[in-house]
């Protein structure tokens, strides 16, 4: 058994088995000329800096992740994983760029990469991508609205007209606690 990082041992990873998260297929073996077309698909449609940026979101939380593993006291240790990870991170993003091009390429024709591209490319297919993340937001916002009105609402009147048909079906409502005599008026 070896010492804790304050005592001038090593931390081990946790012994505790993770469980194993549930892989995607494997992306299709494609031919080259066709997945060069969906990189550059890829790269017109923002795709590739949309997955650089997530890329670099999770790095800080994955370095902190492997410095957890390391005696907090080794500044030198704690700079080359930092480093080592964010390394390993930044060359992910050309795996996912690759694999994902193979899913695109595996759905679309070379002349379909080749029209999409070319909407990518065009002005009114730049303000799409420009715009892709207000647009992401405000149909967020528009299927939270619907999620609320759908709890509030229509689950009541749906309610109301069941207990209409079946009188004495409603649950008895909450009785709120009653106020302690003597407390703020």
């Amino acid at each position: 058994m070896n010492g804790g990082p304050m005592n001038g041992g090593t931390r081990q990873p946790p012994s505790m088995p993770m469980a194993m998260p549930m892989m995607p297929p494997p992306p299709p073996e494609v031919p080259a000329p066709r997945r060069a077309k969906a990189l550059e698909l890829l790269d017109a449609s923002g795709t590739r800096d949309l997955i650089t940026q997530y890329v670099q979101r999770v790095t800080p939380m994955a370095t902190m992740m492997a410095q957890r593993q390391l005696n907090p006291n080794d500044a030198a240790a704690q700079k080359d994983i930092a480093n080592a990870v964010n390394a390993e991170l930044k060359k992910s993003v050309d795996e996912i760029l690759d694999n994902t091009a193979r899913f695109y390429a595996s759905h679309f024709s070379d002349a379909e990469l080749q029209a999409l591209t070319a909407f990518f490319k065009s002005p009114v297919g730049k303000k799409y991508t420009g715009l892709r993340p207000v647009l992401q937001q405000e149909s967020a916002d528009v299927v939270r609205a619907w999620a609320m009105k759908m709890q509030t609402v229509t689950i009541n009147s749906l309610v109301q007209k069941v207990a209409k048909a079946h009188p004495g079906s409603l649950a008895a409502p909450a009785v709120p606690p009653s106020k302690p005599a003597g407390g703020p008026k």
